[in-house]
């Protein structure tokens, strides 16, 4: 997740409230339980490359109330081994503005101390979104990239042209551990239902900053 399970949960949170409201006489359940499960030719996350440009398969749970609070799980294979988080958080509604608030904690059980959480705010406003996410923990290791006091910034949008989903990410990445850049990059993605084509450019001064182009397909599914 770019870790697409933040993002996506601001979104989702904005639809069902909408769905909510429009229903308001039915009863409105307790809670929702739903699956994700994506395939991708390069885990890509914030506009770098966390699989050594390889494959990875990926999926996550989410239980969300229906006042707004929400909690879940996320895993893919990465270059050495594997990522699951953890993630806790509340959406709602101002207006048109949706904003999903919440903590995040990245691990790598079979890599040491690359461990680091991060508080984030995420908004959507119609075809718009941003956010912010700073780190607050991280193992403090020489091999791993964050650190406490980082800051993450991203401004995108998605528009619908005869169906197909088109759309960028601006994002903007501070660290502040030794041997860690800081950099920028531009993601462009094209989505038609279940299946993506996805660009992105950074700007390290490495084969990192190199043009990249991969192939996304992802599922969900509705476990209550």
């Amino acid at each position: 997740m770019q870790r697409k399970h933040v993002v996506a949960t601001s979104l989702l949170l904005g639809g069902l409230m909408l769905g909510q409201g429009a229903m308001a006489a039915e009863p409105a359940p307790d809670y929702d339980l739903t699956a994700n499960l994506g395939l991708t030719s390069n885990y890509m996350w914030r506009g770098t490359t966390l699989s050594a440009d390889q494959a990875a398969i990926q999926g996550g749970v989410d239980w969300q109330m229906n006042n707004g609070f929400y909690l879940g799980t996320w895993i893919s294979n990465v270059a050495g081994g594997y990522e699951q988080d953890w993630y806790g958080g509340y959406g709602f509604r101002t207006d048109e503005v949706v904003w999903d608030v919440g903590y995040i904690l990245y691990t790598y059980p079979v890599q040491d101390n690359l461990t680091f959480g991060e508080a984030y705010a995420n908004l959507s406003w119609r075809m718009l979104n941003g956010g912010i996410a700073l780190t607050l923990n991280a193992d403090d290791d020489a091999n791993n990239p964050a650190d406490s006091g980082d800051v993450f910034l991203y401004i995108g949008g998605t528009w619908t042209v005869s169906g197909i989903d088109l759309g960028g990410t601006i994002g903007n990445y501070s660290r502040g551990r030794n041997g860690f850049d800081n950099y920028s990059y531009l993601e462009l993605f094209m989505r038609k239902n279940d299946f993506g084509f996805r660009f992105a450019k950074n700007s390290l001064d490495s084969p990192e900053g190199d043009y990249r182009f991969w192939l996304t397909y992802e599922m969900d599914f509705d476990l209550r």
